[in-house]
């Protein structure tokens, strides 16, 4: 099932770096033993993918609230990392979460929560069509593809208008994510 945000935005279309290649990376032994722990203590592992069109973006990221406590996360090429710590441990608190931007290279989507949104009177709308997941204590979880799509290019006169989708994990991303958390024992759920 696709979920659709349809928002005016000055895309840089010109900035975004694009490839076809996930770019992953492998968790060592170290990395997956601090995995397995936090994961056994109640703690969750979500990743995820922003392509560009129909091209996987390897210079993205996706910024995420937890709903219950306004804390911010941030998925920087699949690794996660609480704003300001080390991305490498991939550690999020179960919760239910709301994406609030996603960004290719110097493109960015901002999905409310901006005090623009709020001065312009748009905030709660795009809160409420904004993309959301749940993720349990001890699941390590691939939250899908947020894939930007321009709908109409920017213009002297207007901004460009996009729609961000929020699709189910491709094949390539199954295979990478699988492989890059290959020492952690534990299953990886897919985004359907």
């Amino acid at each position: 099932m696709k979920r659709l945000v349809f928002l005016p935005l000055c895309l840089l279309l010109s900035a975004c770096q694009t490839s076809t290649e996930n770019s992953l990376k492998t968790v060592d032994e170290a990395d997956a033993k601090k995995l397995e722990e936090a994961l056994d203590n109640g703690q969750a592992v979500v990743l995820g993918d922003v392509y560009y069109n129909a091209k996987y973006c390897p210079g993205s990221s996706i910024t995420m609230i937890n709903v219950a406590t306004s804390k911010y996360r941030f998925i920087s090429n699949g690794d996660v990392f609480s704003l300001g710590s080390d991305k490498d441990k991939a550690v999020v608190e179960p919760s239910t979460y709301r994406i609030t931007r996603v960004s290719c290279g110097d493109s960015v989507v901002k999905l409310g929560g901006d005090w623009a949104d709020v001065l312009l009177g748009t905030d709660k709308l795009k809160k409420a069509l904004s993309p959301t997941f749940s993720v349990k204590g001890g699941e390590v979880l691939h939250i899908g593809t947020l894939r930007i799509n321009v709908v109409k290019k920017r213009t002297l006169i207007s901004s460009a208008k996009v729609i961000v989708t929020r699709e189910a994990t491709s094949q390539d991303a199954r295979v990478k994510t699988k492989e890059a958390l290959a020492k952690v024992d534990r299953p990886v759920h897919f985004t359907n």
